[in-house]
């Protein structure tokens, strides 16, 4: 299947949160910026699963990275200007 590509602002402006199932267990995962300034669905917390006749906590880690959404270093250097204005 094709790709095609959307800015950042295209991104953020759109995105609404996801929800994943993990074992009948919903999970939703938000947009949001990295600190490379990729923008992506991401969700961090825990997780109980039946394994063995036992409940196991596990740790939950989702990132879902948009490919080629980091941005480049003189974009990274305007928004830096715009957040913190010189002095």
């Amino acid at each position: 299947m094709a790709t095609q590509q959307c800015s950042n602002k295209e991104f953020l402006d759109s995105a609404v949160p996801l929800t994943i199932t993990i074992d009948g267990q919903p999970f939703r995962i938000d947009p949001r910026t990295y600190s490379s300034g990729s923008v992506g669905f991401c969700r961090i917390g825990k997780v109980n699963l039946m394994m063995h006749d036992r409940i196991l906590r596990f740790q939950l880690s989702i990132n879902l990275v948009l490919i080629g959404s980091k941005l480049s270093d003189d974009d990274e250097v305007d928004i830096a200007q715009k957040i913190r204005p010189k002095k």
